[in-house]
């Protein structure tokens, strides 16, 4: 969960250790199926927009893919504004 708001605290959805798997692709889909987001090797968290505009407040399904052709994990983060 994360709260893009602004506020300088909890702005982006980050993963710390991501940076160090510099071929790890992140994909995150809104509940339609549609990809929103789509980011290689975590160099830009995400900030809670799509195309520019805020994304409203709910739950995302995300896929990580660690690039090393045997770790993948999945889940939900949510939004809240």
């Amino acid at each position: 969960t994360f709260t893009p708001n602004g506020d300088g605290y909890n702005d982006t959805w980050e993963i710390s250790m991501l940076t160090s798997f510099t071929q790890s692709v992140t994909e995150i889909y809104n509940t339609a199926g549609q990809r929103i987001y789509v980011d290689k090797g975590h160099a830009r968290p995400w900030n809670g927009n799509i195309n520019g505009k805020a994304a409203p407040a709910g739950t995302y399904y995300y896929v990580i893919d660690l690039g090393n052709k045997r770790d993948r994990f999945s889940g939900y983060v949510t939004i809240i504004r």
